[in-house]
């Protein structure tokens, strides 16, 4: 998924009654931060590495350690010994990015590869590599899954600000 995506759909999957109770500003940061994590170290390491001179070739894939339910669970448990609402909010934007996630791998074909990034590191201290998209009948599913992801997130969000501008919809 891409941004609209994740904040779109992510701070609407939540059930109605965890919802209410997170600040929708920190929800929103929470369903950003495993991209903002990782895309820069995935793309400082792609820029950075030399074959053989280091092992920046660990972090070849764009899905990292903000991707992890190591991640998602130090935040809980920094959330609860910390007693910090904003925290939690965050781990649950980022419990939402994590399975939004899922979709792609699977739409496309690569089913167990999010295994090695979700689970890290039971699997080994590498993360997968980043995928480019499969064809099937001439069109690239994981880009396709991305751009609905986009589409509905929009949507989403624009259904929301139209309902809070008629003062009939709480943050999402």
């Amino acid at each position: 998924m891409f941004p609209l995506g994740h904040v779109g759909i992510g701070t609407h999957v939540l059930p109605p009654r965890i919802r209410e109770q997170l600040r929708w500003r920190w929800l929103v940061v929470g369903c950003l931060l495993p991209d903002v994590i990782d895309k820069p170290l995935f793309i400082a390491a792609k820029l950075l590495h030399r074959p053989g001179a280091d092992r920046l070739y660990l972090l070849h894939g764009s899905r990292l350690f903000g991707h992890t339910l190591f991640f998602l669970a130090a935040l809980f448990v920094a959330g609860a010994a910390l007693h910090s609402e904003r925290l939690r909010a965050i781990g649950w934007g980022v419990a939402t990015h994590l399975v939004l996630d899922l979709l792609p791998d699977f739409v496309s074909g690569y089913f167990f590869t999010f295994r090695h990034w979700l689970l890290w590191p039971l699997f080994g201290w590498g993360f997968p590599p980043a995928y480019g998209g499969r064809l099937v009948h001439g069109i690239d599913r994981e880009l396709a899954t991305y751009i609905a992801g986009e589409l509905i997130g929009a949507a989403l969000l624009v259904r929301w600000y139209v309902g809070s501008r008629r003062g009939k919809a709480p943050a999402p």
